[in-house]
């Protein structure tokens, strides 16, 4: 704010004169003449700034001078009313290349340059200046003529050629455009290179091609944790190549050394082998040769190949492959691949084996555990009860685990004391929910397992669940007049059950509307549109005798979604 300007103009009342709102209101059109003319429209994007949104393409290297006289501006404000702008003349970005190997034996490989001009072109006369080309024709590097994919407005072009012949040794090719200046960006601007004077300004990039001497290569080699048949921990060794191999080839060219727990063997730490500078010789007398096993057919061709190993946990593992390793084309690798690997840490770990969230009554009511590395599991089972099953919709999911439940339910609590298990070795235990729950009969209802591992007076691992212990199969169906359809199904035979008291709930809890389901498990029940605030409906509850199912209405992982059924394109009728 200019004070002396304000004072000038308004006197003792300065201060709120230029407090006053400024000229654009964002969004709105402004009228500026432009000179040579441009189709577009000038928009206010904020209250002192404007911004020109063109129809068509603004010329290059050309200066417009612009009229800002239409303008309504206030006499706080000084401002040119005559300025002008010059756009930058064409260039354009050369990015980064990309080399396109086929890992068959048809050796189908391409070469792809992305380029982006500033303006629009014309297609034909630009592809006539534009070269993919080797830079030595002697290096026995080949490429066929470019072709060209341009976008819309023909200002980015991708330039592609298959290479033709490669060299034994690594060539360089280049891309080149002719009469046209290269552009990069610096701090947000567009920075155009100068040509050498008296120079023909030219953009140029050239770009390495490996040779069939490099061609074949193992590009990575990683260790992960995995589970075997029984859910035991085993660690399997990823080897990833350029070309087509056979697993079997790259099995039997493959060296593996389990490194020494310690670089020195009075250390008082585990060395970490992937950082040390160099492994030393006596280090590799010390190691322990190992043979790996095949996760796949040996024969198939493939990039990836996966390879079960031996190996403790959290220990470091030297993988050699061999130069004699051959792709399916008769390529070899030009020389030892080494990779020196950190096999994962052997991490507790607990998971629970049911799938889903119910549980049928007429099943064994027990919970299934699957643990590795645990000496005792701390568990606690909180039943809610009924009145707070509208809130509960609200709160949690049958995904989120982790909602408070304290104020709704009623809990029982427990430790269970593991054997002792090799390390990586699995351990399954049953939890009986009857017996947890400290009830005569079946357990009902909706309650959360939360299970705590421990490994010795450490907390290492939690793992909740969500569970409807239950007989009642839930569906319910939305017409589009708002009204809903309930089929109940007893779970234990497949088929309706008839009888069944359905109420939709409310957000406070109160059932909104209710059926009895008939002979076939439907329950019919009245438009719910219109319903909002403590009738907005939450949940639908079903519940026969002792037994009980709910279904949330506001968990969008229970809605069906028929778009996802492979139909064949047919439409019901």
């Amino acid at each position: 704010m200019d004070a002396g300007r304000c004072k000038q103009l308004y006197g003792n009342k300065w201060y709120a004169g230029c407090a006053a709102p400024a000229p654009g209101i964002e969004g709105q059109i402004a009228e500026v003449a432009m000179n040579p003319r441009a189709e577009g429209v000038w928009r206010w994007v904020s209250p002192t700034t404007l911004r020109f949104y063109p129809k068509t393409s603004l010329s290059p290297k050309t200066r417009y001078q612009l009229s800002l006289a239409s303008l309504p501006m206030s006499d706080r404000i000084k401002v040119a009313k005559e300025v002008s702008y010059t756009t930058q003349p064409q260039a354009v970005r050369i990015a980064r290349e990309t080399l396109w190997i086929d890992p068959s034996k048809k050796g189908a490989h391409a070469i792809s340059v992305p380029l982006r001009f500033i303006w629009p072109v014309n297609k034909a006369a630009m592809q006539k200046r534009i070269h993919l080309e080797p830079v030595s024709k002697s290096s026995g590097l080949t490429l066929s003529e470019p072709t060209f994919v341009w976008n819309e407005t023909a200002d980015e072009v991708v330039v592609s050629a298959n290479i033709l012949s490669l060299p034994k040794r690594n060539a360089e090719a280049q891309i080149r455009v002719d009469g046209v200046p290269r552009f990069s960006w610096q701090d947000g601007e567009r920075a155009i290179e100068g040509s050498a004077k008296g120079a023909a300004p030219k953009a140029v990039s050239r770009m390495a091609v490996t040779g069939t001497d490099s061609l074949m290569n193992v590009t990575s080699m990683k260790i992960e944790s995995a589970y075997s048949d029984s859910l035991a921990r085993e660690y399997v060794l990823e080897v990833k190549t350029t070309l087509l191999v056979k697993p079997q080839e790259v099995l039997n060219n493959l060296d593996l050394l389990i490194l020494p727990l310690k670089a020195e063997e009075k250390g008082s730490r585990a060395t970490r082998w992937s950082v040390m500078p160099a492994i030393a010789a006596k280090d590799l007398e010390r190691a322990q040769k190992i043979t790996g096993e095949l996760l796949q057919p040996g024969e198939e061709l493939t990039t990836v190949t996966r390879i079960k190993v031996p190996v403790p946990a959290g220990r470091g593992l030297l993988a050699a492959m061999k130069p004699s390793l051959t792709s399916d084309s008769g390529l070899r690798l030009n020389r030892v691949r080494r990779f020196i690997l950190d096999v994962p840490q052997d991490r507790p770990e607990l998971n629970f084996l049911q799938p889903g969230h119910v549980l049928p009554l007429s099943a064994q009511q027990s919970v299934d555990i699957h643990t590795l590395g645990l000496t005792r599991v701390k568990w606690r089972l909180e039943k809610v009860k009924a009145p707070f099953l509208a809130l509960l919709a609200q709160n949690t999911t049958f995904e989120d685990q982790y909602s408070e439940l304290d104020t709704m339910s009623t809990a029982s609590e427990g430790v269970i004391d593991l054997p002792k298990q090799k390390s990586g070795e699995p351990l399954f235990t049953s939890l009986p929910l009857a017996k947890m729950a400290q009830t005569a009969g079946p357990v009902h209802g909706v309650m959360r397992l939360t299970v705590s591992g421990f490994k010795g007076e450490e907390q290492q691992v939690q793992s909740s669940k969500i569970i409807l212990v239950t007989d009642l199969g839930l569906i319910a169906k939305t017409a589009a007049d708002g009204a809903m359809t309930v089929f109940t199904e007893k779970l234990s035979t497949g088929t309706g059950a008839s009888g069944v008291q359905v109420q939709v709930l409310g957000a406070n809890g109160t059932p909104v509307c209710e059926s009895r389901s008939d002979a076939q498990g439907r329950a019919d029940l009245p438009s719910l549109f219109g319903l909002d605030r403590e009738k907005r409906p939450v949940a639908v509850v079903a519940v026969q005798g002792d037994d009980i199912a709910w279904l949330p209405l506001v968990d969008g992982a229970r809605t069906v979604d028929y778009s996802g059924f492979a139909t064949g394109g047919l439409h019901a009728s």
